[in-house]
């Protein structure tokens, strides 16, 4: 094993000491689970789950709005599609299914998402819909298509205690945003930011790392700060190509990202702009021998042994859907394959659909003690991880994430 570099070392103590030993939230992203009122009373209905394990309805919704973006940034989920708006919903159909999504099933919260959600033209009759039924509403944008009506709209029927308007920014310049984006709008969407918190509209910002951006991560989250922002949510770039692959950061550069970000939180001593650091997955930790011996040192062994394990595993709650822009519909965004798809809002209701998602075996029970990969010594971390991807890969819901490397099958 090469020899562990003390700088890095160092950035993973940091690193684990605050996931493991601190309440700040940061990794564990808690706090700003409080910072939506909805968060806390799903949570509520889960721990009073029916002893049958299915909940009679979803408490939230994933919509992906469009299919089609304004821009082509380089490190999207999309940036080797067409980002054609084929297929999708009618205004009459969106508004269908809005209604029944209210009506019917009575959601909690819905994440509003695209492509760009603001290339509908009906994206606020839709929003309209759910906040005249009392939905908290999470919109996910590049922020680049919101005017000023729909900015003073937002503000006088969003709650700051349930809503909450992502915006996508992953740079400190204009160069840097230039390159990452493909648009010269750096600073006229800085403006839209500060006028959507003047409005008393809570704003995220969410950055995806990579390695143009990375020595501009620290001075972004000032700017969140001086802005007013939320919070300042770090993510960790997903390679799905080889145009990903060749901007990904390595686990060092993130890591000591990591460490520098935790340190600068320190200092603000919580206050302002909440950091949310989501660059390392359970699985990222453990597939990285270097963080892994780490990890295994007494002190963080210890607390992992003290964890307690519930019965049913990760996210399988059997309380969400996830519906595309062509109508069809999942469990979520991880689930999507022939055997996961539940049906098509174009030919039946999305509650008929949801009364029949117990054919599908994303829907069952998955319980501990029927995990594969139940002896693993990061159980209790990991939680089994995600069930569609472990479904997705294996077809079978007890088999292990697909991220996973430690489990020999």
């Amino acid at each position: 094993m090469n020899l562990i570099k003390p700088e890095f070392e160092k950035a993973v103590k940091i690193y684990l000491d605050e996931m493991f030993f601190s309440s700040s939230g940061i990794i564990s992203s808690e706090k700003k689970s409080l910072l939506n009122t909805s968060l806390p009373f799903v949570n509520l209905i889960r721990q009073n789950v029916s002893d049958d394990f299915q909940h009679s309805f979803p408490l939230f919704a994933t919509w992906h709005l469009t299919s089609s973006c304004n821009l082509r940034c380089i490190h999207c989920y999309y940036n080797d599609t067409e980002y054609k708006d084929k297929n999708e919903l009618s205004v009459i159909q969106a508004q269908s299914l809005v209604n029944d999504l209210v009506q019917n099933l009575g959601i909690i919260k819905i994440i509003l998402t695209g492509g760009e959600p603001f290339l509908r033209p009906d994206i606020m009759d839709i929003i309209e819909t759910l906040k005249k039924n009392n939905v908290s509403v999470f919109i996910q944008t590049n922020g680049l298509l919101i005017n000023d009506e729909q900015i003073k709209r937002l503000g006088e029927i969003f709650s700051p205690y349930l809503d909450v308007v992502q915006i996508s920014l992953d740079a400190s310049t204009e160069g840097t945003f230039e390159k990452i984006r493909k648009s010269k709008y750096f600073f006229a969407l800085l403006d839209t930011i500060r006028k959507l918190v003047s409005n008393n509209i809570k704003v995220s910002i969410n950055c995806t790392v990579n390695n143009l951006n990375i020595n501009e991560v620290s001075n972004l989250y000032d700017i969140c700060r001086e802005i007013g922002a939320m919070d300042f949510a770090v993510s960790r770039l997903q390679a799905y190509n080889d145009m990903h692959r060749e901007i990904e950061p390595d686990d060092e550069s993130l890591m000591l990202l990591a460490a520098e970000l935790l340190c600068k939180e320190k200092k603000y001593q919580n206050a302002g702009t909440f950091l949310a650091l989501n660059l390392f997955s359970i699985f990222d930790l453990v597939n990285n021998p270097m963080i892994e011996k780490i990890l295994s040192l007494p002190k963080y062994k210890q607390r992992i042994e003290e964890m307690s394990v519930p019965n049913y595993c990760s996210c399988n709650h059997n309380d969400r859907l996830n519906i595309q822009s062509d109508g069809r519909v999942y469990m979520c965004m991880e689930a999507i394959c022939d055997s996961g798809y539940l049906g098509d809002v174009k030919s039946e209701s999305v509650s008929e659909i949801w009364k029949k998602r117990k054919k599908c075996e994303l829907y069952k029970e998955r319980l501990y003690k029927n995990l594969k990969c139940k002896d693993c010594d990061y159980k209790k971390l990991c939680k089994g991880g995600c069930v569609g991807r472990a479904f997705v890969k294996y077809g079978d819901i007890n088999m292990p994430d697909s991220k996973c490397k430690l489990v020999q099958l």
